[in-house]
């Protein structure tokens, strides 16, 4: 079958569905003339470019599915504009359309081809294949998002849990079990002979930025569509960043539900639950929560010498020379993964260069001493207070000490005040003083949080948040 005959049979079935009014089908399908290109892509050309994007937005799927059914093949098509099939090159990229922001908040993407099966397809370099389910260590406390990536990456696309949202504190290891998803997905296409699925690993910085240099400055947001849009599996690191930022939530908002509706696979990290974000808007709060969503807490003692001790056989580390050496880094290490990791190259390299017969306690001390943690007990200083409550409410950790009253940075300095005196040993005198104020206002702050607490659920989830991220610091 041709590609005209091919239309000829979905239009029918299209005219049959019940989906679809009669009304709907005249005016809207009934009229859809095609153009073959070279590119391989059926051009469908609509009526008017309000039906373009009519088309598009309320029946892509029920095309794609009338095509397949018609062809007995999965058929890439898009739907262009009268204007465009003019325009449109009998090769190359499809059209660009209407470019600039507007056509990225009403322009879904159109269905992609999927490639030839190839014998040997090519790693995307934005994933790490050093990370993989083999070198991650699977603990209490990241089991539920450990399940959950091992089950994403086994039935990608199909899994029930769409999106996936793992979120804890820096240096987790979250990123890795992004990658490592990535990896899995890629490596067992490969190993079936199947053609490759799409994977995009984004931070929400780097997706700014293409935002911003792709629609804004290069006005083409088709093609920043067809990057993320056309994706089988997107992957977006630290979306916490996206909070305040109404084009960056518009944009993503509309390639999420674009995604959604092709049974893409997502997968968001966050330092935070989707709801405890601030600035990110309720509707990007409900899909993020639609899916599963996966605390990754930092690792116990057990965990962190698992680790270390796995990081030092892949670096061909023989600590079991060194008696109690990982014992003393678990013991004393924070809880971030990043700094275990670091702790072992530093050794591993000492080792190698140096070739002790011993190495004592006291060498280790030393070699790590940007590392190490030398109080045991939890230590809270109002600096550390200071600059969590500010960071958290996006204001200059000087406005702390500052004269400025504006309602929000006083409601963070209360908050602040407040979280000093759940937390420290100081007394109301020292707290004024480190906020440059009398010890009134450090009792009138504790008086003000309290209350809002009680009747502001908000407020409440805030402060109970950071009191929480707080009493895990360690100095």
């Amino acid at each position: 079958m041709n590609y005209h005959e091919i239309w000829s049979s979905a239009r029918e079935e299209l005219r049959r569905s019940p989906r679809i009014s009669r009304d709907e089908f005249d005016l809207r399908i009934k009229n859809i003339h095609i153009r073959e290109s070279e590119d391989g892509v059926m051009t469908l050309v609509a009526p008017s470019g309000f039906d373009t994007f009519w088309l598009i937005d309320n029946y892509s799927a029920d095309i794609e599915k009338a095509l397949f059914n018609a062809a007995g093949t999965q058929v890439p098509f898009r739907i262009v504009e009268p204007i465009e099939e003019e325009e449109l090159p009998l090769s190359g990229n499809a059209s660009q359309g209407n470019s600039g922001t507007s056509a990225l908040f009403s322009a879904p993407s159109v269905p992609a081809a999927r490639p030839a099966p190839v014998r040997e397809a090519v790693r995307p370099p934005s994933i790490d294949s050093r990370y993989t389910f083999e070198n991650f260590v699977a603990s209490p406390e990241n089991e539920l998002a450990f399940s959950a990536a091992m089950n994403v990456a086994m039935q990608p696309k199909e899994t029930a849990f769409n999106p996936i949202f793992f979120f804890g504190p820096t240096g987790v290891g979250k990123t890795h079990l992004m990658h490592a998803i990535a990896n899995k997905i890629f490596d067992d296409r490969q190993a079936k002979g199947l053609p490759p699925y799409k994977i995009v690993y984004v931070t929400s910085e780097a997706f700014t930025n293409d935002f911003l240099n792709t629609v804004l400055r290069e006005k083409n947001a088709l093609e920043f569509h067809r990057r993320y849009r056309e994706a089988d599996v997107l992957l977006v690191d630290d979306i916490q960043f996206f909070g305040g930022k109404g084009q960056m939530q518009e944009a993503f908002f509309h390639a999420f539900n674009d995604l959604i509706t092709r049974r893409s696979q997502i997968i968001l990290t966050s330092d935070r639950p989707a709801n405890d974000i601030p600035g990110l808007e309720d509707r990007l709060v409900s899909r993020f929560q639609s899916g599963l969503s996966a605390d990754i807490q930092p690792p116990s003692f057990e965990t962190r010498l698992a680790i270390l001790r796995q990081k030092a056989d892949d670096r061909h580390f023989d600590y079991r020379r060194y008696t109690g050496v990982l014992e003393f880094v678990a013991e004393n290490i924070s809880h971030s993964v990043r700094d275990l990791e670091g702790a072992v190259n530093t050794l591993t390299a000492f080792v190698n260069v140096r070739k002790p017969a011993s190495l004592s306690i006291e060498t280790v001390e030393h070699l790590l001493q940007s590392q190490i943690v030398k109080n045991h007990t939890k230590r809270i200083d109002v600096e550390a207070i200071q600059r969590r409550v500010a960071e958290y409410y996006k204001i200059p950790e000087s406005k702390m000490q500052a004269s400025d009253r504006t309602a929000q940075v006083a409601f963070a300095r209360q908050v602040a005040m407040y979280l000093c005196s759940e937390l420290t040993d100081m007394k109301l005198v020292a707290i004024g003083k480190a906020f440059k104020r009398d010890h009134g206002t450090v009792i009138h702050a504790k008086k003000a949080i309290k209350n809002n607490m009680d009747i502001n659920a908000e407020t409440k989830r805030d402060v109970e948040y950071l009191k929480k991220q707080l009493s895990g610091y360690r100095m």
